[in-house]
């Protein structure tokens, strides 16, 4: 700020310790003044007819004299006015530099609190980056997880559940119901989803001929099978990529496409299927009594 060196020094301000010795030198010149003044009426001779000074001159005598020794005094302590004013001036002026320049440092410290804050905010947004990453992470990792043990549980539904068991029923020789029996050599629980598939596409081909019907004593391991497939879609779509590939390979979706068709003919509301699975009972179609609406064609 080469502006407020200059102003520095312009004049220096007077000091406290100045004032009093300007006042003591005024008073002093004044007390000189009016001392030498008394002593030069004093030794000044006076006329013969005179007692005295005092009685010798008028009002108008005495008038003009002390206005002539009141002058210089005047102007002596308006000297001295004039100069403390200018000191005083001269300090202001150091005050307002002194402002400005604190002004000044205050502004720089705004800056720099500006650009920590600026500073902060983007370290604050790449936490929450990081943050809003890890718990999308950590939700894929449990997707994941819910996903394999849904495709665990879907085999093992297979195997235990409709594995070497008649799940269709169809028409044989001389119209009489011939049962269409899964059973693989598989061990494997994927294994098991990928040959169910097969069956379910396939059944024309081990001579049960159509119409073909889920055996109504199957119903629910059928419908807890279409649920755990349904389940198992719609992770994999969420999660895509290897896991929307897995799912294709399992062919998982032919059996939803199946297992949906089979069931919106049954009038199985999907929705609450849980409630289905939970309160059905059901008879054999060869079984004396049985209800016709009760089978399913597939």
């Amino acid at each position: 700020m080469s502006g407020g060196g200059n102003d520095e020094k312009d004049g220096a301000p007077a000091t406290p310790e100045q004032r009093p010795a300007i006042i003591f030198w005024a008073c002093m010149g004044s007390a000189g003044w009016l001392l030498v003044t008394g002593l030069f009426v004093y030794l000044s001779p006076l006329p013969s007819d005179c007692a005295g000074p005092i009685r010798c001159m008028t009002l108008n005598e005495w008038g003009d004299f002390v206005a002539g020794v009141s002058a210089p005094l005047a102007f002596l302590w308006l000297v001295v006015a004039v100069f403390i004013q200018s000191k005083e001036l001269s300090e202001q002026r150091a005050e307002l530099r002194l402002t400005r320049r604190e002004f000044e440092l205050n502004r720089d410290v705004m800056k720099a609190q500006a650009e920590d804050a600026k500073q902060q905010a983007a370290y604050i947004g790449q936490q929450t980056a990081l943050m809003t990453k890890g718990a999308t992470e950590s939700e894929r990792k449990q997707k994941e997880q819910v996903l394999e043990t849904t495709l665990e549980e879907l085999g093992s539904t297979i195997r235990q559940h409709l594995h070497m068991q008649p799940v269709i029923l169809g028409s044989g020789k001389n119209n009489s119901f011939q049962p269409a029996v899964f059973q693989t050599r598989s061990q494997d629980n994927e294994d098991f989803i990928l040959r169910f598939a097969d069956f379910l596409n396939g059944i024309s081909s081990t001579g049960v001929k159509p119409p073909h019907f889920v055996n109504p004593r199957h119903k629910v391991e059928m419908m807890k099978a279409y649920l755990l497939a349904e389940e198992a879609r719609r992770l994999a779509a969420d999660l895509k990529g290897h896991s929307q590939s897995r799912i294709d390979r399992l062919r998982v979706p032919e059996i939803v496409s199946i297992f949906h068709s089979v069931f919106l003919d049954m009038h199985v509301d999907v929705s609450s299927a849980g409630e289905a699975v939970a309160s059905a009972e059901f008879k054999a179609p060869w079984a004396p009594g049985l209800a016709d609406d009760t089978d399913a064609n597939i």
